[in-house]
């Protein structure tokens, strides 16, 4: 239950989180491949949904991430 804009900036910071502990594409590319035309802003609204910097979820992300794909 939120308004229309809220909900596309939602799920477009969502997409933003999953590149940022899927790939390697910089903060920059990933902003606008989620149709930010800011990299200001989109981190000023991912830090608001996630509390974090971009830089900095993705430094914890993928940490966690990789240590879960590497082989016992």
């Amino acid at each position: 239950h939120m308004p229309p804009h809220e909900f596309i900036n939602y799920y477009r910071l969502n997409k933003g989180a999953d590149m940022l502990i899927h790939t390697d594409l910089s903060i920059t590319d990933i902003c606008y491949e989620c149709v930010f035309s800011s990299v200001a802003y989109f981190s000023e609204m991912f830090k608001k949904q996630y509390q974090a910097k971009p830089s900095e979820f993705r430094s914890t992300w993928q940490d966690c991430y990789n240590q879960r794909q590497k082989p016992i």
